[in-house]
Order: structure tokens, then C-alpha cells, then sequence
């Protein structure tokens, strides 16, 4: 039952992005290796002198920062780019007085954007926890300024591949280009098991079949660019086409393991004990208001199961993808029925409107409080990860432009549209 459940969810559309698959192609060269680097000529871009921090290749779930000089203790926090300034957050880290080298803050692979702003904000409230977006007058920003810096990212989980098929999290690119899982060859990449082509930005649930002969306990993920013939993947065949993509010397690749059984682990790759599948499965035909600025609502979830106690957290939609929080709602250890989440834009963004489509995910209560704590402590609470997956359904609750306006979830948790042909899957979250 649970590895049928887990193929419909596979074998439905949450956002637009054309997969492929194909025969093992030959195993990388160092020749190939060598590509332009992404956003190579950018360099800085708005800079803050008190933060420096470089284009980046993000692999592990962290971005670094290489230096930060800071006239207090507070936080630097990472903002998605919203209209090529600083949005809501997906990353924070606290910091010491004068200066810290190489800081390494986890961000959220959902939420997050291929450009990046960096900003020092004071911690003047409650110490240790960021309240920027719920208080917009606490943890203020220290200068306004910011650095901001670009990012390809592979938020990639061990998993187990469901009938030759493995998901990824969410992979961020700014150009696009291909998802390619290569076959482990001693400790390296090794031969091309299949790919997906990304659009650019941020790609959620990237779902990529794979070649039935050659899997290796061991599976690369890495990203290429689509660089000659657009849309057709050629690289192995077509010289220096299609080439893997590096940053700063750094190819975007990282190893995945694949298990003999499914997974749940928190976003930062601790396992948890699991009795049930985690699922939500949101109420049928919800219409709320998305027309108005600073709009509210309710979000009403027929099904929730958790892994321990947890979170409900209801994102608005940005491009495809979870943005900022609308709404939060705790949830019980195992099966909970009716829940309900208020919806309301965060304090920091009083003119936000609920977008057509929102994304309720499910978060684990980490210190046992029943206090919602992600983004504010850091490692709190973070989303849960099924086989690959955050546990996240896109729902629609608006008209889409020039579409049909409600989706309704069936008995297996996903959100059917009036085309029963077109389904969404869960989607994808932070780091691994």
C-alpha cells in the first residue's frame, strides 16, 4: 500500500518540467568537467562591506558566508530575492560581536530563490530567536543594506527508488539546464542513469527515471547545463555539450543513497521513527478570497498524519514553488482530523495577498514545546521528509488566471483538478 501510494504521487504534475529518460551514457571526463562558471561575471552584487559572501554551489542544504564584521550580536538572514530585493526568509544564523569567518547557514530549498540576499539584522527582543516576520519592529534590519549572490542547489535525500524513479527535493538553477543521476563509480560520478530538464529558478519535486540496468547503492546528482540543441539532452554524445555545471571550481554534484526501504527524516537528514506514512490530504473545493491585499482565511485539512507531534504550516505560492508563511496550526502525533489554518500575510508583508494556490507542509515539533519555531531558533522544527520528499501538497483555494479555480483531493492525498488526466504530487524541501 505504501509503495502505491507513493507511485501516485510520483506519476502526477506538480509543476510544468518535462522528464527524460534514457540508455547509461559514458561516465564523465575530466574534459567535461571543465564548463563555464555559472553567473561567473556577476560577482557581488548589492553589497553590504559588513557581509562578504561568493556565488556558490549549495549541496549540502548550507550557503556560506565568508566573512561577516558586526557591530553586535544579532543574525544574518537569508532572503529570497523578491523583484531583485531581499523577500521573505529561508535562512538565519546567529552571530557574535566583530567578526566571524566562514558561516555555514542552512537554508530552506523550497523557499529559496538563485538569488540570494544576505542582511545583518540586530537581535533586540527575545535573545536567540528571530522575530523579524512576525515583529516587523523586533530583529530589525542593522544597516538596510545586504549582499546579495546567486546559487545553484541540489537538495537531494536517501531514498528508496520506487520502481526505477527517485525524486529530488528541489533543485534551484538560474539558467535551468538538466538534473542528471549518475551511477556511483568508485567514489566519483560515474554513467548517466537518467535526467530531467529544469526550467529556471527554482524546480520543486524533481522526479527523474532512471535506466533499469546499472543503479549503484550510491546515485550523483548533478546539474548540467542545456547549452546546444535546447531541450535535448546530449551530453556523452555530443562533444562538450550539455556539460556539468561549476562554481567556483565546484561541480554541483553530490552522492545519495539508495535504500532497501522508504525513509522519513527531518530536512536536515535526522532520521525519525516511523509507524505511519506521513500525509496530509486537504478538504475538497476551498474558494478563499485571493484578490484582496492583506487578505485572510482558512485553510481546512480533511487528513493529517503525523510522525510525532508537529506543525502545519500553509506557504503561499511563489512561481511553482512555497514562499512565506500564511498560517500555522499544531498537530497531534499520528492521525488528525479537520484541521484548521488560519490564513493571514506575515506582519512583515501586510500587503500580501493568499495566492491562488498555497502549499500546507508538515513540520516536526523538534524541542517538544508546541511552540512553532522554524526560521526563529535555528534547526527547530523543521518540514519532514518522505522518501525524498517534503510532505507538502500544492491546493488550489483561488481562480487561477484563465483556469478553473478549485482542486479537490482524492482518498490517496493528492489534489485532483476538474481534468481527472492532471494530478499534484507532494513537493520538496531543505537540504541533505
Amino acid at each position: 500500500m505504501r509503495k502505491t501510494l507513493f507511485m501516485l504521487m510520483l506519476l502526477t504534475l506538480v509543476v510544468a518540467v518535462p522528464l527524460f529518460a534514457q540508455e547509461a551514457t559514458p561516465e564523465p571526463t575530466s574534459d567535461m568537467m571543465a564548463t563555464p562558471e555559472m553567473g561567473g561575471d556577476m560577482g557581488m552584487m548589492t553589497t553590504d562591506p559588513a557581509v562578504q559572501v561568493t556565488n556558490q554551489v549549495v549541496l549540502n542544504g548550507m550557503v556560506s558566508i565568508t566573512r561577516i564584521d558586526s557591530e553586535g550580536t544579532g543574525f544574518v538572514a537569508i532572503h529570497a530575492d523578491m523583484n531583485g530585493q531581499p523577500g521573505h526568509v529561508v535562512g538565519v544564523a546567529p552571530i557574535a560581536e566583530g567578526g566571524t569567518d566562514n558561516l555555514a547557514v542552512m537554508i530552506d530549498g523550497a523557499m529559496a530563490t538563485p538569488v540570494l540576499h544576505a542582511m545583518l539584522h540586530v537581535d533586540d527582543n527575545t535573545p536567540g530567536v528571530f522575530e523579524y516576520e512576525l515583529n516587523p519592529a523586533a530583529d530589525m534590519p542593522r544597516t538596510g543594506s545586504y549582499t546579495s549572490f546567486t546559487i545553484a542547489g541540489i537538495f537531494a535525500y536517501d531514498q528508496q527508488p520506487i520502481e526505477n524513479t527517485v525524486i529530488l527535493a528541489s533543485v534551484i538553477t538560474q539558467d535551468g539546464g538538466w538534473l542528471v543521476v549518475h551511477a556511483d563509480n568508485n567514489g566519483q560520478p560515474g554513467p548517466v542513469l537518467g535526467q530531467a530538464l529544469l526550467n529556471p529558478g527554482t524546480n520543486p519535486a524533481v522526479i527523474v527515471p532512471l535506466a533499469a540496468e546499472g543503479q549503484t547503492p550510491v546515485l550523483w546528482p548533478m546539474l548540467h547545463v542545456d547549452d546546444n540543441t535546447v531541450g535535448t539532452y546530449e551530453f556523452g554524445q555530443v562533444e562538450g555539450a550539455d556539460a556539468p555545471v561549476v562554481i567556483e571550481g565546484q561541480v554541483a554534484t553530490r552522492p545519495m543513497n539508495a535504500t532497501e526501504t522508504p525513509t522519513v527524516m527531518l530536512a536536515d537528514g535526522t532520521m525519525l521513527e516511523n509507524v505511519n506514512t506521513p500525509i496530509i490530504i486537504p478538504a475538497m473545493n476551498q474558494m478563499l478570497d485571493t484578490s484582496a491585499p492583506g487578505g485572510t482565511g482558512e485553510l481546512t485539512i480533511d487528513n493529517v498524519t503525523s510522525i510525532g507531534a508537529g506543525f502545519i504550516d500553509v506557504h503561499s505560492d511563489m512561481m511553482g514553488h512555497p514562499s512565506a508563511s500564511l498560517g500555522v496550526t499544531p498537530v497531534a502525533d499520528g492521525e488528525n482530523t479537520g484541521v484548521v489554518v488560519p490564513l493571514a500575510p506575515p506582519p512583515a508583508m501586510p500587503d500580501m495577498m493568499i495566492s491562488p494556490m498555497v502549499w500546507p507542509m508538515l513540520h516536526a515539533d523538534t524541542n517538544s514545546n508546541g511552540i512553532y519555531e522554524y526560521l526563529k531558533v535555528v534547526g527547530a522544527d523543521l518540514p519532514v521528509i518522505y522518501n525524498g520528499a517534503v510532505v507538502t501538497v500544492p491546493t488550489m483555494v483561488g481562480a487561477a488566471a484563465g483556469g478553473d479555480s478549485g482542486m479537490a483531493t482524492d482518498e490517496a492525498g493528492m489534489i485532483a483538478t476538474a481534468d481527472p488526466g492532471l494530478m499534484a504530487t507532494p513537493e520538496v524541501t531543505p537540504a541533505g
